[in-house]
């Protein structure tokens, strides 16, 4: 699956004098699991101080394994997510320690830490018309959070269809399968929609 990365900068003024402190600390909602946070200081950071600088624990005290990247910024830094993406709905704290040294060894004043919680799930919302015959349903997409949908499919037909399309077709059961993609066919996560009476309903979408 191909991802595609969703960024957020935080511009900070980390390497100051003593006697010029400040609150670095921050709070975020509703992030989304394929979260990259940049970084970016106010000079020039150095390399060999960054592995022991940021540590990246979850709600439950488990500590995970920051990836990083740089950037053509020398200021700035990329800290990308998890391997397969933050969870749904758990809390994260991102910490960045008086380890950390600019360039011409300046260290932080007081350790930044973060506090961000990821949504709750990416929605679809969706209706249902019954056609004639009770397994002829129509299915309209109506709205849907999921980043970089282009088109999708149910688990009753091979056909594909664009999110601005509705799906005609026979569906004998009571609920069925949506499938979601990217406009180069990647998968990108499924729902389980209702289709046994006319309705318009909001569900999750998994992967």
């Amino acid at each position: 699956m191909k991802k595609i990365f969703l960024s957020i900068t935080i511009i900070l003024v980390l390497f100051i004098d003593a006697n010029a402190a400040s609150q670095f600390d921050k709070i975020y909602d509703n992030i989304s699991p394929d979260k990259v946070w940049t970084i970016k200081f106010n000079r020039p950071y150095g390399y060999t101080t960054l592995n022991n600088s940021i540590q990246l624990t979850d709600q439950n005290g488990n500590k995970l394994t920051p990836q990083t990247s740089t950037t053509s910024d020398p200021n700035a830094l990329q800290i990308l997510p998890p391997s397969g993406g933050y969870t749904f709905g758990n809390t994260y704290y991102l910490t960045i320690s008086r380890e950390l040294k600019s360039a011409n060894g300046k260290r932080l004043i007081k350790p930044y830490t973060m506090k961000f919680t990821i949504m709750s799930g990416y929605q679809l919302t969706y209706e249902v018309k019954i056609g004639g015959l009770n397994i002829l349903k129509e299915i309209k997409i109506s709205k849907i959070t999921l980043p970089n949908a282009y088109k999708y499919k149910l688990d009753d037909s091979s056909n594909y269809y664009k999110l601005d399309e509705i799906a005609s077709l026979i569906v004998p059961k009571d609920y069925t399968t949506i499938q979601f993609y990217d406009s180069n066919g990647n998968y990108l996560g499924k729902a389980s929609i209702y289709v046994k009476t006319s309705n318009t309903q909001t569900t999750n979408i998994t992967r």
